[in-house]
């Protein structure tokens, strides 16, 4: 039941944000309220878990939820997280590759895909 529409909210250590997602046969794109765009990867892990990997592709000058950090051209942030399959709504801890940074998410699943016609 991963593959759906999900709207999250994270929280970092200098602010937060919102963003959609799209959880399709194990790939993972969307993209937030401040112009970065998501795309990644999940596999089934552990009973009832998923292991993702999402690059986010950050526009030039706009600052990071993590520490602000800012470039003065695109640059992509990498994260990773576990998920619980069968949970519509939840709250998950993401790792980044900036020093240990993480950033809290609360998620809500709030469609099915759409079928093809």
């Amino acid at each position: 039941m991963i593959n759906g529409m999900y709207i999250i909210h994270y929280v970092g250590s200098a602010g937060e944000g919102h963003a959609t997602l799209i959880f399709q046969d194990g790939m993972i794109f969307g993209f937030d309220a401040a112009g970065g765009e998501y795309d990644g990867n999940y596999v089934h892990a552990v009973s009832g878990v998923i292991e993702a990997v999402v690059a986010v592709k950050m526009p030039a000058n706009i600052a990071s939820v993590i520490g602000n950090v800012s470039q003065p051209f695109p640059w992509t942030l990498h994260a990773a997280f576990n998920m619980p399959i069968a949970d519509v709504r939840g709250s998950i801890t993401v790792r980044t590759n900036l020093g240990g940074q993480t950033v809290s998410v609360d998620y809500m699943r709030i469609r099915d895909l759409p079928q093809a016609a």
